[in-house]
């Protein structure tokens, strides 16, 4: 899933959103803070 999610952000940072690229990798960010938090 991460390799096809930087594809993913590498093309929309190439294209006229580099936002949603940004937006996308902060919310793929949250998602791993709240998968690697001790439960």
């Amino acid at each position: 899933i991460a390799a096809s999610l930087g594809r993913i952000e590498a093309a929309l940072a190439a294209g006229p959103e580099p936002e949603l690229a940004e937006r996308l990798k902060a919310a793929r960010d949250h998602h791993l803070s709240l998968a690697n938090a001790p439960r």
